[in-house]
């Protein structure tokens, strides 16, 4: 039975290109959403999938995080850098006067001030792929409507402009059933959920971090509609096999729930290998 690979659709989609790339002898799963990836992988209906997580521009894909929490049986088990990311506008031949953008949400954050500069008074419209709002345009004769997508996304169209964001590229996980193997270079990416919100619980789970030399790449919380705080997502240097790293994640849970009352306190969301994917290496 063929494996398959779920990410982001329709056809066309950036991450359609790198997941195809990363699993050619996969069958190719494309997906409504970032979520239905996570949600595929999680039920078995995909063996693999691949997840936008982090843009040079638009910074963290902020539907990203709030997904991750999904994850059970489903591991973050490696990260790949798709770039450079060539941006084109396109738009139906004998379009009028553009009164509106369409894209992927986090697309049009990345391109904000393009779109600025280059038609101020236009509207912007999320789709939910790149792709998508091409063929929305497409469907729906939206004469005075540009979408931003690759170049291939825009079949039909007319291109306005190319290669908008130069040197763009985003980071993408890996998503799987089974952790990665320690490789002396790796990365970890954790979420802590501390059970009451007080005074001093961001220095109380960093602590432990600090006193042990490891380094934190990224800190990004999110509210815990659970009991009014936050949860923080914690991406650091080192793998959770390593000791180090290890006794820190257990003086974290044993700071913040020393009675081992609440299982998510500390959830290791993955380990995997370093991309080093901030370096420009174009």
């Amino acid at each position: 039975m063929t494996k398959k690979v779920a990410y982001l659709g329709p056809q066309g989609t950036f991450t359609e290109k790198l997941a195809v790339r990363l699993f050619p002898d996969y069958g190719p799963m494309p997906v409504p959403s970032n979520l239905h990836t996570i949600d595929y992988v999680e039920r078995g209906i995909a063996d693999s999938g691949v997840f936008p997580f982090e843009n040079k521009y638009g910074g963290k894909v902020e539907d990203t995080l709030r997904s991750l929490l999904r994850c059970r049986k489903t591991k973050i088990c490696g990260e790949e850098v798709l770039g450079p990311i060539r941006f084109y506008v396109g738009a139906l031949v004998g379009h009028g006067d553009i009164t509106e953008v369409r894209s992927k949400d986090q697309a049009l954050i990345q391109c904000t001030e393009w779109i600025y500069d280059n038609f101020p008074n236009s509207k912007k419209t999320p789709s939910d792929s790149t792709a998508l709002a091409a063929k929305e345009i497409v469907e729906g004769n939206l004469y005075n409507t540009a979408a931003i997508a690759s170049k291939e996304a825009l079949g039909g169209l007319e291109i306005l402009a190319e290669d908008i964001l130069p040197h763009n590229r985003t980071r993408f996980f890996i998503l799987g059933q089974d952790y990665a193997r320690p490789t002396g270079d790796d990365k970890s990416l954790i979420v802590v959920s501390p059970p009451r919100d007080e005074s001093g619980i961001l220095y109380d789970l960093l602590y432990p971090f600090k006193v042990r030399h490891i380094s934190l790449e990224d800190i990004r919380s999110i509210p815990n509609h659970e009991n009014g705080g936050y949860m923080f997502f914690i991406e650091m240097d080192g793998h959770q096999e390593e000791s180090i790293v290890a006794h820190a994640l257990d003086e974290v849970k044993n700071t913040l729930d020393p009675d081992n009352i609440y299982p998510d306190t500390v959830r290791i969301l993955g380990s995997y290998p370093n991309s080093h994917w901030k370096e420009d290496k174009e």
